[in-house]
């Protein structure tokens, strides 16, 4: 069984605690994964690309675990293989998205929240044989096709692919 903290660890070693501030990359000032539109959204006030060069890596592991972790354990019975990913692409594209990527494969509206029609259509899904892989699938299908686009309509984004592939493959 896999721990959201193993998730986590995961995600760390593939974003690196070095600071970043690529003026190609959308997300801007990065450290641990973390951008300064999270972190700003996490401490609920405006911070500074100094603020995210300063952040230790206990609160990003807090960030991690309650802005992109917490919305996916909600769901009864999700494998680890499947927390992994979401999580994961959620840290990339955003808990909405990922959540949406997830609605999507379960059959439920594409809306990024997971209320009481997401849970219902989790439930019944669960219930199929061999839903897990399939989900899994579908969500990790999505998620490759989503870089293709990033890069289809931008092509200056192509610099990131190798990185983005590389990430990618350790979910097949």
């Amino acid at each position: 069984m896999v721990t959201l903290s193993q998730i986590i660890d995961a995600i760390i070693r593939r974003e690196s605690a070095a600071y970043t501030n690529n003026p190609s990359d959308r997300g801007g000032p990065t450290k641990y994964g973390i951008t300064l539109a999270t972190l700003t959204r996490y401490r609920k006030t405006p911070v500074t690309a100094a603020d995210v060069e300063a952040l230790i890596e206990p609160e990003a592991r807090d960030i991690y675990a309650n802005v992109y972790g917490a919305p996916f354990q909600k769901f009864p019975g999700i494998t680890d293989s499947l927390l992994g990913l979401l999580v994961d692409s959620a840290v990339q594209h955003g808990e909405g998205r990922a959540m949406q990527w997830l609605q999507t494969a379960i059959g439920a509206k594409p809306d990024g929240d997971a209320g009481p029609a997401t849970m219902t259509a989790w439930v019944a899904t669960s219930k199929a044989p061999g839903y897990a892989e399939a989900v899994y699938r579908l969500v990790l299908k999505t998620r490759i096709k989503f870089y293709a686009a990033i890069i289809h309509n931008d092509p200056t984004q192509a610099t990131f692919a190798n990185g983005w592939f590389n990430r990618i493959c350790e979910f097949i």
